[in-house]
């Protein structure tokens, strides 16, 4: 007779069919598999508490045996695979296939569905020899476990990279073609406004990224070297810059000056630049933004150089440092900022660039006796009347334009066009500004800073409510706003409070550091013996506040700026002292050799008595030489 069994595939899908009870376990692998395209009977497998049981052991066992928790388990090799002819931009095939075959199985069942003249690709998109096929499976280049891709000679979209070039191309490239002949084609389509360029120079990657040499582009077609990268079709091309790469290094190692309100190189060479890696990455830019501003260049990044300042550039430094006194040591410092340059850039863009600058001047004229004006000129203006008497105003346009590298000026597509030739670059942008001074080495570099002297680096007034009816500590955090300042930890922060009008409120303010990088402002109401009533609103009850402006500053070495205005400088004066026990300060003296044209700031730490750590820091203003204290 015939009994209802229930099946479940793969440990998921579960479905019931009526056998009889004596049939043969074949002859039950080829019922379950008819018209099912995704089964096939010799891809089935029944299974025993787990286990597979093979083809030739079926005859060992019977259905009824095989029931487990009123289910028969069996497993089906066949998966469902997308094969994309190309890219998944491209034809997709949806077929049932077992990983664990081999791929010349593969091709005799894609050659069956009308699938010819193909190749197989790797997961990286790199082309299976057809030796290997016999030894490779199909898992070992499925992509997510269910994607092969394979490549035909036909047309379809490629997405292409030139150089580094974030912005990518996209081309639609016969894979049938040799590299010879697209290389030609992409040569005739580089259009002016294209993130792509192909030229002479340049050169085709393999999936692995490695050079193809020119010799072999006649051997290799297209689609053997496309990569695959989110299921598209991608063609590498960079270009041989090496052979410029001293050039170009060499035009990096000068500072530059700001002059007439431009950039300009500065006179001898500061600094050498050492090259530390094989290949170098370049980027590929074409910009044309408003303000008539036209640029194209190549930019040249991440190239991590070590630099090294000139032996000439530290023995001037040095000479510098040696003189007698502190003003002419400044005064060669100067000096050598302007034969080095003020400045230096770790990263420079390279290229041409045209810029056309538009200087826009309004300017009036007043006529007693004309009554009106026609103003003819390629220039705009205009004309307003006021009966016998005429106002006049006028917009006047300077045009000035200031071109960079490339060849001699003739047309703007000549132009661009010899901007290809790195012959031609010069350098148009500099960005990471340094200053020059930074080059030298620590020590060096610390001695000069303190030749400059300290500076206010930063300086603020912040706005606080204290309330009224509390003494007690309230802080204040400024360690946010201090971030630009790297050495924090060896500066001086000075702060005062700034009272909006007298009262009999007293307040005082001292700086703590919750870490070294984070200062913190702490100020403190110094109890009066009067007590104030406190004044609640009806219907609330908070207490009446006393506007409060905290001032600080923060004083130290520039740690990348060198400021050659004396008239700038900081100076602070530090001494330690002790109270006797009349709490009067001996020997309070300020130094008796400043001379400065601005400021100096006076610190004391005043010790109470021997037996007590207790302190008070004292902060004095020095203007113009003359020192004057406030007694409070």
């Amino acid at each position: 007779g015939e009994k209802s069994f229930n099946f479940k595939i793969d440990g998921d899908i579960s479905f019931s069919k009526k056998f009889k009870t004596d049939i043969k376990l074949v002859d039950a692998r080829e019922k379950l598999a008819e018209h099912r395209n995704e089964w096939k009977a010799e891809k089935i497998y029944f299974k025993n508490h787990g286990n597979r049981i093979h083809h030739e052991d079926e005859p060992k066992y019977t259905l009824n045996e095989l029931e487990f928790n009123k289910y028969i388990f069996i497993e089906n090799l066949l998966k469902e695979i997308k094969v994309y002819l190309g890219s998944k931009d491209g034809n997709m095939l949806l077929l049932f296939l077992d990983p664990n075959d081999k791929l010349e199985k593969i091709r005799k069942i894609l050659t069956e569905a009308n699938t010819n003249g193909f190749k197989f690709r790797l997961k990286n998109g790199t082309i299976v020899n057809e030796c290997q096929e016999n030894v490779r499976r199909l898992e070992e280049i499925l992509v997510n476990g269910n994607e092969l891709y394979i490549s035909t000679p036909q047309k379809s979209e490629v997405i292409i990279y030139s150089g580094q070039s974030k912005t990518p191309s996209i081309y639609s490239l016969d894979k049938g073609k040799s590299l010879a002949e697209i290389r030609k084609e992409l040569e005739n389509t580089w259009k002016e406004q294209s993130q792509l360029y192909m030229c002479s120079d340049c050169y085709f990657l393999d999936q692995s990224k490695h050079e193809i040499e020119g010799t072999r582009e006649n051997h290799l077609n297209l689609g053997d070297i496309l990569s695959i990268e989110n299921g598209n079709d991608v063609l590498n091309i960079c270009r041989k810059y090496e052979h410029d790469l001293i050039k170009l290094t060499n035009k990096c190692g000068y500072g530059f000056i700001m002059k007439d309100g431009s950039v300009k190189r500065a006179k001898y060479r500061a600094f050498t630049i050492e090259e530390t890696p094989k290949h170098h990455n370049f980027e590929d830019k074409y910009e044309e933004g408003l303000f008539e501003c036209k640029n194209e260049f190549q930019e040249l990044y991440k190239r991590n150089f070590i630099t090294f300042a000139t032996g000439e550039f530290v023995d001037e430094v040095k000479k510098a440092l040696n003189k007698e006194n502190r003003e002419e040591k400044v005064k060669s410092l100067k000096k050598i900022a302007e034969d080095y340059g003020y400045f230096y850039a770790s990263s420079v863009c390279f290229g041409g660039v045209i810029i056309q600058k538009k200087v826009d001047t309004k300017y009036s004229k007043q006529q007693g006796s004309v009554k009106s004006f026609n103003v003819e000129s390629h220039l705009m203006g205009t004309a307003l009347e006021t009966g016998q008497s005429t106002a006049m105003e006028l917009n006047s346009i300077k045009s000035r334009c200031v071109i960079r590298g490339g060849a001699e000026y003739c047309n703007r597509s000549s132009w661009l066009h010899s901007i290809q030739d790195p012959e031609t670059w010069e350098i148009i942008e500099y960005n990471e500004i340094h200053s020059i001074f930074s080059l030298l080495e620590n020590s060096l570099r610390k001695t000069v800073l303190e030749i400059l002297g300290k500076r206010i680096l930063k300086a603020n007034i912040d706005k606080f409510e204290y309330p009224m009816d509390e003494n007690k500590q309230h802080s204040l955090e400024i360690g946010n706003q201090l971030e630009d300042i790297p050495n924090i930890k060896d500066c001086q922060i000075f702060t005062t409070i700034l009272k909006e009008k007298k009262d009999k409120h007293t307040f005082s303010s001292c700086v703590a550091y919750d870490t070294h990088e984070n200062p913190i402002i702490i100020i403190n109401r110094v109890p009066n013996k009067k007590k104030f009533a406190k004044k609640l609103n009806a219907k609330t009850s908070s207490p009446k506040c006393i506007p409060v402006r905290i001032g600080w500053m923060v004083v130290g070495y520039p740690t990348d700026a060198f400021d050659f205005e004396l008239s700038n400088q900081i100076i602070i004066e530090s001494e330690k002292l002790e109270l006797n026990d009349q709490y009067i300060v001996n020997n309070f003296s300020h130094q008796t050799n400043l001379n400065l044209e601005k400021c100096a700031l006076s610190t004391r730490w005043v010790t109470f008595f021997p037996s007590t750590k207790f302190r008070v820091f004292i902060c004095l203003l020095l203007e113009n030489s003359q020192k004057e204290t406030e007694s409070r």
